[in-house]
């Protein structure tokens, strides 16, 4: 495996990491990263899909900028100048998380008035998890399989019949979304009301079916500050940055004494 490939994929998704009052610097933890890479972990990538894919898509890349390099593209004035936009780019997005990195993280008082401001945000419809199968009016065997299923007794996870349909559930119950009211049919939320966990129900949709197996039901409630504390917490932090950045920014500009582009033509990084 190439070393570069592998250093890259370890730092794929790397978010800036700190220790203590100190921040580590991307580009020194590549070259810590360049100097570790060995046999352990060739083997985690071999051993891993999702690793082995992604190594493989850099490996591509890699191969394609090489060829590029070899036609004499990198002297091409138009690629030029794409990576002095792509530089500057870069160099403006450090400069504003070097910007914003010192900030004071939320104090309690902001988290607390955050929630109180937003009181209807934080409260949870009755809800369930659901298990939701589309089955097309020409698939004999799903719809077969489903008519077996739907006899108001419940359905275990490793049900053979379930092997029957051609796609896996439109959602999990362990791990899939909520569904209220607002979001199923009323002649299905009707009908949930009245069956028990893991059975499964045949509902019309239109030309086709869909097969709805219950999962868990949520009662609906409110939630405390401490069950949103950290999302909060993010929200406001980002909020901070979001400002700080903006301020100077503005700082700067009037400083060179330009104006602004009109709100439509403004890029992200110049909020």
């Amino acid at each position: 495996m190439d070393i570069r490939s592998i250093s890259a994929l370890l730092l794929v998704g790397l978010a800036p990491l700190c220790v203590g009052a100190q921040r580590l610097d991307r580009g020194a933890i590549a070259e810590v990263v360049m100097g570790m890479v060995g046999p352990q972990n060739e083997r985690e990538i071999l051993s891993s899909t999702n690793l082995l894919a992604a190594y493989n898509n850099i490996a591509l890349e890699q191969d394609l900028a090489k060829e590029a390099a070899r036609r004499g593209l990198t002297e091409d004035l138009q690629f030029r100048r794409a990576m002095e936009l792509s530089r500057r780019n870069l160099l403006i997005a450090a400069l504003r998380n070097d910007i914003t990195a010192d900030l004071a993280p939320p104090t309690e008082k902001e988290i607390q008035a955050a929630f109180a401001s937003t009181p209807a945000r934080w409260n949870l419809p009755e809800a369930y998890r659901l298990d939701i199968y589309p089955i097309s009016n020409t698939n004999a065997s799903a719809l077969n399989a489903a008519r077996q299923l739907a006899t108001g007794k419940p359905i275990a996870d490793n049900n053979p019949a379930l092997a029957n349909f051609p796609v896996p559930p439109a959602s999990t119950q362990t791990a899939g979304p909520w569904f209220s009211e607002t979001q199923v049919t009323s002649n299905i939320w009707s009908q949930l009301k009245q069956m028990a966990k893991d059975e499964a129900r045949l509902f019309p949709d239109g030309e086709h079916f869909v097969m709805v197996r219950l999962g868990e039901r949520r009662e609906k409630s409110t939630l405390t500050v401490d069950q949103v504390r950290e999302t909060l917490a993010a929200e406001l932090a980002d909020q901070k940055a979001q400002s700080a950045w903006r301020a100077y920014v503005e700082a700067r500009r009037a400083a060179l004494n330009v104006a602004p582009l009109p709100a439509a033509n403004q890029k992200a990084e110049f909020p």
